[in-house]
């Protein structure tokens, strides 16, 4: 390749394409790393969920799942609603939303965090990506 043939495919390289390109190879992963938050009891913000009211209930719920601690949500019962979560890439961001018909009240009552990655998950979500991000940039240099 000559200098002049890496100057044009340079010119061609945008960060921001193939970092979305990348991304978008990966939303399955990004939802799940926010279901797993949200099983650890965590959310985007990595904190824990707002404790549950009844104590019979939490009882109830850490027989299902320990992992958040006693007391504490992981917002699943059914699985529905965890998997309805899905993640997009838009010019922006990666966005999340959840589909399922629980997914509004649970948004009002543990807030919008409950959506998204923490700064733990991203830099998990950013491993995952990585290969892709090198390898589409090497095709665009032409290496």
């Amino acid at each position: 390749m000559t200098i002049e043939e890496l100057q044009r495919n340079l010119a061609r390289w945008d960060v921001q394409d193939v970092a979305r390109d990348a991304m978008s190879r990966h939303t399955t992963d990004a939802a799940d790393l926010n279901r797993s938050q949200l099983k650890a009891g965590l959310s985007s913000g990595g904190n824990k969920l707002r404790r549950y009211a009844s104590t019979v209930y939490a009882a109830f719920k850490s027989g299902m799942n320990p992992s958040p601690g006693f007391g504490n949500p992981d917002l699943l019962l059914t699985g529905e609603f965890h998997q309805s979560i899905v993640a997009e890439v838009t010019a922006e961001e990666v966005a999340f939303r959840a589909t399922d018909q629980k997914a509004g009240n649970l948004l009002s009552k543990y807030g919008d965090n409950i959506l998204g990655l923490s700064v733990e998950s991203c830099g998990t979500f950013a491993d995952k990506i990585r290969d892709d991000f090198e390898r589409i940039t090497r095709q665009i240099l032409g290496l």
